[in-house]
């Protein structure tokens, strides 16, 4: 028809053209460089390599007191034991936690 050759001539031919393929750094780059949490996570890593190992050291103290807060919120509360901070206190220190954190809904 006609109006086919018209748009033709205007649009040229209905072909998919292809297009470059992004290298795996730039897709990655692209994934992580609006996301704070990356950034965050990267800085808390570089701050702990210089900083040391043994500075941020809870005493079993910190425990209840963190339970006890977090307790009196009085809200459904999810408690994560993540391994690899194996210490000699662990078990106190996770039934103190625990202890506490039932007392400070309690109260």
């Amino acid at each position: 028809s006609r109006e086919a050759e018209k748009k033709l001539i205007k649009n040229g031919l209905n072909e998919i053209q292809e297009q470059r393929k992004k290298s795996l750094i730039k897709i990655l780059f692209n994934q992580v460089k609006n996301n704070f949490v990356i950034y965050l996570l990267l800085g808390a890593m570089i701050l702990s390599f210089f900083v040391g190992k043994n500075v941020f050291n809870l005493t079993t103290a910190c425990y209840e007191q963190i339970a006890n807060r977090i307790g009196k919120l009085n809200i459904p509360t999810l408690s994560v034991q993540e391994g690899g901070y194996f210490t000699k206190d662990l078990s106190l220190n996770i039934y103190t936690y625990l202890k506490s954190l039932s007392e400070g809904k309690i109260k």
